[in-house]
């Protein structure tokens, strides 16, 4: 009996000693298996990857993931404009001297149609055909001989003409809003016209709804049959929040051009406003690289403006667009130098006046003579002159002050 139990008990230790073994034979040959797969799978995405690099498109073309932007003559086109709120002005007269003025700086101008309130400055005669109101005669239509009268000094200059709207989009039905700035854009279009730049369709920074407004640009492009290029304005605000990439991409791919408005609505010095507008485009390097955007600026202070302008020079970016009658001389800006104060090698300490002693002139008392340690500031400092009519000698009041001779 007892043999039988040690017989058994080797048994079962060998078992388990086996198990053990086999155990860590197939641990082993799992993980080798798995390695040799990983090793083929990652073999494969490397590969992959090279492919990828050896046909990829330059760094620039990879920034977004735009689709492909319209070629037109206004997207590649540097532009130097001026513009003129014709709201302003109230005389053909005074439009046509000041479109003369600008068209000897600028190759384009720029002419905000808008009332102050967003709508059409002029009453439309097309917009008034498409929905059968009576027409206004020109005597009635004071405004809309001001705007052609405009138009036509424009091109007698051979200038280009950008005329700037408010957009019926987010104000209208989807559809209609598409109809009626067509209709008025076809008619600008007719009276010289040769780019629309369309602002105010972003409301909501963080909210664009890009597929509405890019369905709204292709509304009215389909009236205007491209008798005119459509652009789209953006605050700089929308282009800095990268989560709008997209949104931009969307609208961009359906306009003729894209603006960026850059103006600035704060408080600061010509220096600060430089620094900041510098610190803007280079935050907005993939955007410029991408769109070349044109910058709109519509500061009202001069310093201000032409800090603004000097930073996109110095930055290699020169579309810019001013909405204002500004003539390039009266935009001057220089960085004003850092004066730097340098430390005293000695400090100065303060100087506290001394008490004047009570003397009595009359005293008769007399001193003995004082030596050159003793004599006051006031004998040392004194002329030549006095020194010697009074000398040395000093008397000696009944309160122990010293005092000079009163005679």
């Amino acid at each position: 009996m007892r043999h039988y139990r040690r017989t058994y008990s080797g048994s079962a230790k060998f078992q388990k000693i086996m198990f053990r073994i086999l155990f860590v034979i197939l641990a082993a040959a799992v993980i080798t298996f798995s390695s040799i797969l990983l090793g083929h799978y990652l073999t494969v995405k490397v590969a992959e990857a090279e492919a990828i690099l050896n046909t990829a498109e330059p760094a620039d073309k990879l920034i977004t993931s735009r689709p492909q932007l319209p070629e037109t003559p206004a997207s590649s086109r540097e532009i130097s404009a001026a513009g003129l709120e014709l709201r302003n002005y109230h005389t053909e007269d005074a439009v046509v001297a000041a479109v003369n003025n600008l068209a000897e700086h600028y190759d384009t101008l720029l002419f905000d149609l808008s009332d102050g309130e967003g709508n059409l400055l002029y009453t439309s005669p097309a917009l008034c055909e498409r929905t059968r109101i009576a027409v206004p005669d020109e005597e009635d239509n004071r405004s809309l001989a001001l705007v052609r009268s405009a138009f036509t000094a424009a091109k007698a200059q051979d200038r280009y003409l950008c005329a700037v709207m408010d957009t019926s989009f987010g104000l209208l039905e989807r559809g209609t809003d598409a109809i009626v700035d067509g209709t008025v854009f076809a008619e600008l279009a007719s009276f010289g016209v040769d780019e629309i730049l369309i602002k105010n369709t972003v409301i909501d920074e963080s909210d664009i709804p890009a597929d509405e407004i890019a369905a709204y640009l292709t509304g009215c492009a389909e009236i205007t049959g491209g008798s005119c290029q459509l652009g789209i304005l953006f605050t700089d605000d929308v282009f800095l929040e990268f989560s709008n990439a997209h949104a931009i991409q969307t609208i961009a791919s359906v306009a003729d051009f894209t603006g960026i408005d850059m103006t600035a609505y704060t408080s600061v010095t010509p220096d600060e406003m430089y620094d900041r507008m510098t610190q803007d485009i280079i935050s907005l390097y993939g955007s410029f690289s991408i769109y070349n955007m044109r910058v709109v600026l519509s500061t009202t202070d001069l310093d201000l403006l032409a800090a603004q302008a000097q930073a996109l020079r110095d930055s290699t970016i020169t579309n810019l667009c001013f909405t204002e009658n500004i003539l390039p001389d009266l935009l001057s800006y220089s960085r004003h130098p850092v004066v730097e104060i340098q430390p005293d090698e000695e400090p100065r300490t303060a100087i506290t006046p001394k008490a004047l002693p009570q003397t009595n002139p009359y005293a008769t008392t007399s001193s003995s003579s004082q030596t050159a340690e003793e004599t006051p500031a006031e004998e040392v400092s004194g002329s030549a002159e006095d020194s010697t009519a009074v000398g040395n000698s000093w008397y000696v009041d009944e309160n122990g002050n010293r005092i000079r001779p009163w005679y």
